[in-house]
């Protein structure tokens, strides 16, 4: 009996260490300026990095800091710094992953592109570009909620984003629902592009562009994460944190625990591991 509440008081804590790990750790580094003043991309890349203070699941890292580790390790000695040595910065500080990008002015148009990086595997994970034909404060105030948008907004809880579109700003919204209970896709209570924040419930299948908290049923669909518990027949999501538990687990990446007759990681050159899976690759 003594040997069994050690296993359940270690897993309670495995639980509640995956909870307070549920934020992506993540630095942005000063896009490269090309036909702008390297001032005017610092002043860009800084409003970017403020939108992403917003977003529930994302921890920035002080750029004030980071620039100061740029200049100390001397990362940056001819203008920008280079993919490896952005990998070697992410590693330094300590995040899971790195903004990257370039802002420029040709003609009459500004373009700024950014893209994340997966600092342990150097993957390129998502990236994205914006046109703006206008003023530099235009760009500045509703052009970077747009980068960002695009960027996050189908994976992170961003609940409101002015974006620039033909000249006129529209609002954009990604909603956050606490409950969420579906029959079976497309038959339930919030649409599958909402992020649940608490628990859903699947009688047969359920689907959200993430899940933070419960996702309990037959088959649990989340298209990006699922930060906690996902208990059913078929479990999936792109990136897990915390426990799958089913007879299919899938994800493509997860750091804690799968359990279950078949647990996939899809990347994996392994076809399946069954009972346990744990893993770190987050």
């Amino acid at each position: 009996m003594y040997y069994y509440k050690k296993i359940y008081t270690l897993i309670f804590f495995l639980i509640l260490a995956f909870f307070l790990n549920a934020q992506v750790k993540l630095t942005v580094v000063n896009f490269q300026a090309k036909g702008i003043s390297s001032n005017d991309a610092s002043i860009l890349t800084d409003r970017f990095s403020n939108i992403l203070v917003k977003l529930d699941s994302i921890k920035v890292y002080e750029r004030e800091n980071l620039n100061q580790i740029i200049l100390e390790q001397g990362f940056q000695q001819t203008g920008f710094i280079s993919d490896d040595s952005i990998i070697e910065l992410g590693k330094l500080v300590g995040v899971e992953q790195i903004v990257s990008g370039s802002a420029s002015f040709i003609g009459k148009t500004y373009t700024v592109t950014a893209k994340i990086i997966d600092v342990k595997t150097g993957e390129i994970l998502n990236s994205s570009s914006i046109d703006h034909q206008g003023s530099l404060d235009e760009l500045l105030s509703a052009g970077m909620n747009k980068l960002a948008y695009q960027l996050f907004g189908d994976s992170h809880s961003i609940t409101e984003m002015k974006i620039l579109t033909d000249d006129k700003v529209q609002q954009f919204t990604t909603r956050n629902t606490p409950f969420q209970i579906s029959f079976a896709n497309p038959l339930q209570l919030s649409h599958e592009s909402n992020i649940v924040t608490g628990l859903r419930l699947n009688i047969i299948y359920g689907r959200n562009k993430s899940v933070y908290g419960i996702d309990a049923g037959l088959i649990n669909w989340s298209d990006n994460d699922m930060y906690g518990i996902q208990a059913g027949f078929y479990n999936r999501a792109k990136r897990v944190k915390g426990i799958q538990a089913g007879f299919i687990n899938v994800t493509d990446s997860i750091f804690g625990i799968q359990i279950g007759l078949f647990n996939i990681i899809r990347p994996s050159k392994y076809p399946f591991i069954p009972i346990i899976n744990v893993g770190f690759s987050l």
